[in-house]
C-alpha cells in the first residue's frame, strides 16, 4: 500500500498543502469534544478526495462520506490508461519530429484511445492555465517537453475505507446535516478565482444557498481572494454563522508566483 503525501492525481484547489494544519484543527475538534467516535465526517465538496482519505487515516473507526461529485473515482480507475497514453507521448518526444509531424502523431494516439482523463492528459499538452478541448484543437506539441518519465501511482489504498456518494452538495447537506453527528467538512470552490477547471460553475447565488443550508458543527476553507472573511461577517446573524473562527492560514502559490491567503474557518 503506498503512503500518499498528496492526491493521486492532480486536482485545482485540493488542500495537500493545508494537511498539517487541518489535521491539527481535528485534534482540536476532538479535544473540544465535538468530534467523538459515532462522527459522521460528510466531506460535502469532495474534490480529488485528499480530505476524506487523511480524514479516514486519523479517524479510521469513524464513517467518512466523500461526495465525488466531480467523478474523481473515474479518473483514478483510467490511470493505467493514462500512464500508457504517457508512456506513447514520452516516445514521440524523444524522436524530436517536426511540429507538424508531432502533431500528427500525438493526434494518432489520443484519437486511438476513448473516454481517457482530459484533465491529466490537458497537462502533458497544454501549458500553465490551459484545459485541453474536447476537439483538441488547442494542444500545444511543444508542451510534451513538461513531460517526465515518472509514473503516476496505482491509487492502492486511496480512500480505503471511505464512503462514495454522488449529490449536490448542498443537497447533501441539506439531507444530512443537523443532529446525527455529522460533522461538515465544507471545501467548496471560491469566489471570485478561475473555475474553468471545475465541473460547473460556483456563483455568488450557490453561495448563499450554502450558507443557508450548512449546520454546526462544521469547517469551512475559503480565501482572501474569495473575500470570505468579509461575506461571512454580513451574513454573521444567522445562527449557523453566529460566532464563526479561523484557526489557521495557509498561502497558496498562484500562476507568476502571487500568494493566494487560505483560511480554515470552524463553527461548532
Amino acid at each position: 500500500m503506498h503512503k500518499f503525501t498528496a492526491p493521486p492525481l492532480s486536482f485545482v484547489g485540493n488542500k495537500k498543502y493545508f494537511s498539517k494544519i487541518y489535521l491539527e484543527f481535528l485534534d482540536f475538534a476532538l479535544l473540544s469534544g465535538v468530534i467523538n467516535k459515532q462522527t459522521i465526517f460528510l466531506d460535502c465538496f469532495g474534490g480529488s478526495g485528499w480530505l476524506s482519505h487523511i480524514t479516514k487515516q486519523r479517524f479510521p473507526k469513524n464513517r467518512v462520506i466523500w461526495n465525488d461529485y466531480d467523478n474523481y473515482q473515474e479518473r483514478l480507475e483510467r490511470i493505467p490508461q493514462t500512464n500508457a497514453i504517457r508512456q506513447e507521448l514520452l516516445r514521440i518526444k524523444e524522436k524530436n519530429l517536426s511540429k507538424e509531424k508531432t502533431k500528427q502523431e500525438i493526434l494518432k494516439v489520443l484519437n486511438a484511445n476513448l473516454n481517457y482523463d482530459l484533465r491529466t492528459i490537458s497537462g502533458y499538452l497544454t501549458f500553465c492555465g490551459q484545459t485541453l478541448k474536447e476537439d483538441l484543437s488547442n494542444f500545444v506539441p511543444s508542451a510534451l517537453e513538461k513531460i517526465t518519465k515518472t509514473t503516476i501511482k496505482e491509487p492502492i489504498g486511496y480512500l480505503e475505507g471511505v464512503e462514495r456518494v454522488q449529490s449536490d452538495a448542498v443537497n447533501l447537506i441539506e439531507t444530512s446535516a443537523g443532529g446525527g453527528g455529522v460533522f461538515l467538512i465544507l471545501d467548496p470552490p471560491y469566489l471570485q478565482t478561475h473555475s474553468k477547471s471545475y465541473e460547473g460553475y460556483f456563483n455568488l447565488s450557490d453561495y448563499a444557498r450554502l450558507l443557508n443550508a450548512i449546520k454546526k458543527p462544521y469547517c469551512l476553507f475559503g480565501s482572501a481572494k474569495s473575500d470570505i472573511l468579509e461575506l461571512l461577517s454580513l451574513v454573521e446573524e444567522k445562527e449557523q454563522i453566529k460566532g464563526f473562527c479561523v484557526y489557521g492560514e495557509s498561502f497558496t502559490k498562484m500562476n507568476q508566483g502571487i500568494k493566494d491567503r487560505d483560511y480554515l474557518i470552524y463553527n461548532f
